[in-house]
């Protein structure tokens, strides 16, 4: 599995589908201006997937943005939480753990377990 590959099982169920753009890319630090863009991903069903792919991911515009309600500084830190390599390819199973790890580290209550299984779902889905 690709990072696009990744994308394609998530980006259609997300809560942004249809949102202009231009709410996810607020004033820097600016949080009066970041609130939209993190209400709209605070409930959305995909949130971990979308947070994993950026973690994975750069774009000629840097790591700009609010992805599953993080900033590019709340993703400089999950890099250093999850060690993550943005130089090579990823595997499926290094994906799926991403996804997962993401998944308990903003939900706690629920088990890791359930965060694979949600993983497994999506991808055979």
């Amino acid at each position: 599995m690709t990072r696009d590959l990744l994308q394609r099982f998530w980006v259609e169920r997300a809560n942004c589908r249809g949102v202009d753009p231009i709410v996810f890319f607020p004033e820097r630090g600016d949080t009066r201006t970041q609130r939209p863009a993190r209400a709209i991903c605070g409930g959305c069903e995909v949130r971990s997937e979308c947070i994993s792919y950026r973690l994975l991911t750069t774009s000629s515009h840097g790591d700009e943005g609010i992805w599953g309600g993080t900033t590019a500084m709340d993703r400089r830190e999950l890099r250093h939480v999850f060690t993550i390599n943005t130089r090579s390819t990823p595997t499926p199973d290094e994906i799926s753990a991403l996804v997962a790890a993401v998944h308990a580290h903003f939900n706690p209550e629920e088990s890791v377990a359930d965060a694979e299984d949600d993983v497994l779902l999506a991808e055979t889905g």
